[in-house]
């Protein structure tokens, strides 16, 4: 059974290593900021949780999807004050893991802890997340809520 579980953002980064690991050949294609390619693999996934970790602030909710004591996945959420809007940071589940089951926690999670309306912003290569998102409910926007992402999304 997939449970949601809040973690302390100490606690991500293994998460976010194992599972971007696992599924590092999607990482690279998904992830907006890219590495030079004279790197090891090792050395790429350093670079793409560390780049994961910094854009989570201090003052983020953040959950994992646990299997069974397996961490399977994670979202972070912020609160946009003083607005009832909530930000979804940041989701993955690792390739293997990509459940019916596993989804549905995922979205449960999301909606239980996040206010109103829900916000995020995706790199615009990053397909399946924007499929993902649109068939959960978001709908694209025109304009930007971060300069830093390339498509944006409102539920």
């Amino acid at each position: 059974m997939v449970r949601v579980i809040e973690i302390e953002k100490s606690e991500l980064s293994k998460i976010v290593f194992d599972i971007y690991n696992e599924d590092l050949n999607d990482i690279k294609k998904i992830h907006k900021l890219k590495v030079e390619e004279s790197l090891n693999d090792i050395e790429k996934l350093v670079y793409y949780v560390s780049n994961t970790m910094s854009s989570i602030s201090d003052e983020e909710l953040i959950f994992k999807l646990d299997l069974d004591g397996e961490a399977i996945g994670f979202f972070t959420l912020s609160n946009v004050s003083p607005h009832e809007v909530t930000q979804l940071n940041g989701f993955h589940i690792s390739k293997n893991h990509r459940t019916k089951e596993a989804l549905k926690c995922l979205w449960d999670g999301i909606e239980k802890n996040a206010k109103k309306n829900i916000i995020c912003g995706l790199y615009e290569e990053n397909k399946d997340a924007i499929n993902h998102l649109k068939k959960n409910g978001f709908e694209e926007q025109e304009y930007m809520f971060f300069d830093e992402y390339d498509k944006n999304f409102l539920i």
